[in-house]
């Protein structure tokens, strides 16, 4: 198998039967995440690994400097982005190495979740809704799905999709949740049936309690 790029782990305190792979956002690094997660939902998750990928560092055209990101960005949305299709694509092709792993190791694909935060966020839809693997879910944390992106997709959706989302989002507004969802639910005729939506009304681009809270309940469901 083709070796992995670098990622943090935290090992199931159980027997290993289900994953999480979560991706960071833009500037971010894994370890921040490895460690909130670990604080914060790992103890109800006994059996599960969390794996955390490091995105590679690139120039991102929106700073004008090399940054940790999925794909390079020239303005965040909703203004008109030009769309980096081949680090898209490249960035799918990693988080598929990761899940090919965890099925390698055993695990049934539909006992594996994508997540992430920002762009790790619309990394991951774009991931679960473009993988040959039926998953178990995708969980979006102030995220976003790409309008050009969406042409990557050949059919309805099956994937259970979570999406949280701050309702005082500066940085990527929660218009763009609605903007994503109605595409996948209008364009793509997905069920609204799989959709978890939840607004944090005076949430800024970041996480609170209560997401958290709800992103526990939503896996210990989809993976019970």
């Amino acid at each position: 198998m083709e070796s992995l790029p670098p990622f943090k782990v935290i090992e199931p305190q159980a027997s290993h039967s289900s994953s999480i792979i979560f991706l960071h956002g833009l500037g971010h690094s894994n370890a921040t995440w490895h460690a909130a997660m670990h604080k914060a939902l790992a103890s109800q998750l006994p059996q599960t690994m969390w794996i955390f990928p490091q995105a590679p560092t690139r120039y991102v055209s929106m700073y004008r400097s090399e940054r940790p990101a999925w794909f390079d960005v020239h303005q965040l949305p909703p203004g008109n982005d030009e769309f980096d299709e081949s680090a898209v694509e490249h960035s799918i092709a990693l988080v598929e190495r990761f899940i090919l792993w965890q099925v390698h190791c055993g695990i049934d694909p539909k006992r594996i979740v994508l997540a992430g935060f920002s762009q790790g966020a619309a990394t991951s839809m774009l991931a679960a809704l473009t993988s040959l693997h039926d998953l178990a879910g995708v969980a979006s944390l102030s995220g976003w799905l790409p309008s050009k992106a969406l042409r990557m997709l050949h059919s309805a959706p099956t994937t259970p999709i979570l999406w949280c989302h701050g309702g005082a989002d500066e940085e990527i507004p929660l218009s763009m949740a609605s903007v994503g969802l109605n595409a996948l639910c209008a364009d793509f005729k997905m069920s609204s049936a799989l959709v978890t939506f939840r607004v944090y009304d005076s949430l800024k681009h970041k996480l609170c309690d209560d997401e958290l809270k709800d992103f526990g309940i939503w896996l210990n469901y989809i993976l019970q």
